[in-house]
């Protein structure tokens, strides 16, 4: 017998697809903009700017595998910087 219509698992997977997709665009925008500000306000070039990225994308990592919560890095950033990120 043929499948009809959609079912709550079919939907669960589009919702995920939909929300992975809404984070990749945020975080590659917010990449973007900090290479273009680095580059056009302060002089910074290639290598730099992929020392930067490549740094920024171990801490992701850390996060992604639950080594680090996105909490615990605003927290040293408030702490040793005093910047507090909402």
């Amino acid at each position: 017998m043929q499948k009809q219509g959609v079912t709550a698992k079919d939907l669960k997977k589009v919702e995920h697809e939909s929300a992975m997709n809404a984070i990749d665009f945020a975080v590659q925008g917010m990449l973007a903009s900090f290479a273009l500000v680095l580059h056009d306000k302060w002089g910074w070039g290639q290598v730099r700017i992929k020392r930067l990225l490549d740094q920024v994308d171990e801490q992701f990592d850390s996060i992604d595998k639950e080594l680090l919560s996105i909490d615990d890095v605003q927290k040293v950033v408030f702490d040793e910087i005093g910047i507090e990120l909402k």
